[in-house]
């Protein structure tokens, strides 16, 4: 008997973590577009790469100048809920993610999610270099 309730948890388990693993390409019908925001070095206050003090991870510090901080909230207010793809003047992504926007943004982001401290020290460098206009794209 015992070798049935064996044999059937793990027929069960293999069919469960098969049909776990399935994976559609179609977009759920509710998801939202992403919006593309552009930093660069004409709305730059400053930007750092450095290390988060808790989980000691590498992340990328960038303070936006007054009209800056402007556009990017006027840009988050009405887009709460849809991904964004932060990226420099060039239209390079800056992260491998895109995150959802939670609540209206200002002035300063703490971008996460790099692979290394190399990989956020490039980014902050492509901000800090980067020629094109700030904002969503046109």
């Amino acid at each position: 008997m015992w070798r049935f309730v064996v044999v059937m948890l793990l027929t069960w388990s293999s069919s469960a973590m098969a049909s776990s693993f399935t994976v559609s390409a179609a977009p759920a019908p509710d998801s939202k577009p992403v919006e593309s925001f552009r930093v660069s070095k004409d709305c730059l206050d400053s930007v750092k790469a450095g290390t988060e003090d808790q989980t000691g991870m590498p992340v990328v510090y960038i303070r936006l100048d007054e009209d800056g901080g402007v556009m990017l909230h006027g840009f988050t207010v009405s887009r709460v809920g849809h991904k964004m793809r932060l990226e420099d003047g060039d239209g390079e992504p800056l992260m491998a993610t895109e995150p959802v926007i939670q609540s209206p943004l200002n002035r300063s982001l703490m971008l996460t999610g790099f692979e290394s401290h190399l990989e956020a020290k490039e980014a902050a460098e492509r901000v800090k270099n980067s020629e094109g206009e700030c904002g969503p794209p046109r």
